[in-house]
């Protein structure tokens, strides 16, 4: 993309009530803070409100990463295409593993991957696509 373009404000204010609150308290004081009942409660929620039959929650988007990355056997040799308009954690689990980066345009009007940039990246080594959504 050869023009510039201004990237806007995410200011969404505070979405937590009193009930996500209390939750966030009852987790820090109990016994344990990674493995305990409510990131099991969490999990199991959040896979049947996605429709599957499991999901593991991560301490951040870098680890998931990470583990979708071991998961999918990427390494050297293999390519993947996502968007320049991310941060660095997109990108360093690939090159970690030797992965080839390439990247797909976005669109102006939303800051995401332009779904028309994607298809002249594919070869025969592309083995996934990295869609990041901005906002």
């Amino acid at each position: 993309m050869s023009n510039p373009y201004k990237v806007f404000e995410h200011n969404v204010g505070n979405i937590l009530g009193l009930e996500e609150v209390k939750a966030v308290l009852e987790t820090l004081e109990g016994d344990s803070l990674s493995w305990g009942p409510a990131r099991q409660q969490f999990e199991k929620e959040f896979a049947a409100y996605v429709g599957v039959k499991h999901a593991i929650s991560t301490t951040s988007c870098t680890a998931a990463l990470y583990a979708a990355t071991q998961a999918l056997r990427l390494g050297k040799g293999d390519e993947v295409i996502c968007t320049p308009q991310s941060f660095k954690a997109t990108t360093m689990p690939l090159l970690a593993r030797g992965v080839t980066v390439k990247f797909a345009d976005i669109n102006p009007n939303t800051l995401n991957i332009d779904p028309n940039t994607i298809e002249a990246k594919i070869t025969p080594r592309t083995k996934a696509i990295y869609l990041m959504h901005y906002g």
